[in-house]
């Protein structure tokens, strides 16, 4: 537990120190859908500076500013005047147990326990039809991501069963992985500003010590007076960039409902990897899909609810049934 605070502390310092000026609370568990496998329980916390430009230079967006200067010295992203740049950092933790979570000893026919917890710092090169993702995250999978504390009181909180094998979790790596992503709105409509439609698209890859892989994802959205941006809290496209505004401050009430597809390559996946080093009868699916449906809600220019619900194809070719997951996120723009 005690790196968990560390890292904890580390990311309150850095959103007491910057300005803040939209944070988010997001926790999914497939609790909401009725199970109780696999990926089963997620919760994260996310902070986003100001927007930053070349060509209108802002003080209160330091953090974005320095950011982006860092990627234009290492030869990662270009600066350009006719684009904004957007940084934040996130915090989140996940939690994968196999299906029966009562036995105390390994159970090799299925994935095992295993926890993850990462900090990421992340930015965001965007127009209002196009950007561009960069992240790094560092983290720890095993007994140091703090999975079976939490997910422990999480069960006594909702009366549920403790989860009685997190001493057979997998062994502790500490991890470092870097994502690169780009979306594009390709097609928007409003129609006598009652409703309005979008399409998104998104493709990237992530390479480190924990994941390797590709994806791209393409969603439809449908609405009334809501924020037209790049994605919804979907945390498969990293969630964060949801919190930018590409448009103008919103006012009032709005509502959307989003539909998406995912379709992955994975190479390599350290906890399907050690898991077979451990004994464990687990073998990676190298293509996977994802879908996913959801809904947001808007309350006056600050305020963002969010619900999903998620389906994934197993990354166990032996699990037959697709892992679905329901999550709530709140966001407040300062």
């Amino acid at each position: 537990m005690k790196k968990i605070f560390i890292m904890l502390f580390l990311f309150l310092n850095f959103y007491t120190v910057l300005d803040a000026q939209q944070i988010s609370f997001q926790m999914y568990n497939d609790y909401f859908a009725g199970t109780d496998k696999l990926f089963t329980n997620g919760i994260g916390v996310s902070w986003l500076d100001n927007t930053y430009r070349n060509r209108q230079p802002n003080k209160t967006a330091s953090y974005s500013k320095h950011a982006f200067k860092l990627l234009h010295f290492l030869h990662l992203a270009k600066q350009n005047s006719t684009k904004n740049y957007t940084a934040g950092i996130s915090l989140s933790q996940i939690m994968i147990t196999p299906p029966d979570t009562s036995k105390t000893i390994p159970q090799y026919n299925h994935m095992p326990y295993a926890g993850y917890l990462g900090l990421s710092m992340f930015a965001f090169k965007w127009d209002e039809n196009s950007y561009n993702e960069y992240r790094i995250t560092f983290g720890v999978v095993g007994h140091q991501a703090g999975a079976a504390f939490v997910q422990k009181n999480f069960h006594h909180l909702i009366g549920d069963t403790i989860p009685q094998g997190w001493d057979t979790q997998i062994k502790t790596r500490w991890i470092i992985n870097i994502l690169a992503a780009k979306g594009y709105k390709t097609w928007s409509k409003n129609y006598n500003n009652q409703y309005a439609m979008d399409w998104t698209n998104h493709y990237g890859a992530q390479l480190g010590n924990n994941k390797i892989d590709t994806f791209a994802n393409t969603m439809f959205t449908i609405g009334h007076n809501y924020i037209q941006n790049f994605n919804m809290h979907y945390p498969y496209l990293k969630e964060d960039i949801s919190l930018i505004n590409p448009g103008k401050l919103h006012h009032g009430f709005g509502y959307d409902f989003s539909l998406g597809i995912t379709g992955e390559a994975l190479a390599y996946s350290y906890i399907l990897r050690e898991a077979q080093h451990e004994g464990y009868n687990t073998q990676e699916n190298n293509l996977n899909i994802i879908l996913f449906a959801g809904t947001e809600l808007f309350f006056g220019n600050n305020q963002t609810f969010s619900f999903f619900y998620q389906a994934q194809s197993p990354y166990d070719r032996h699990e037959k049934r697709f892992d679905v997951i329901g999550s709530f996120v709140y966001s407040y723009r300062f």
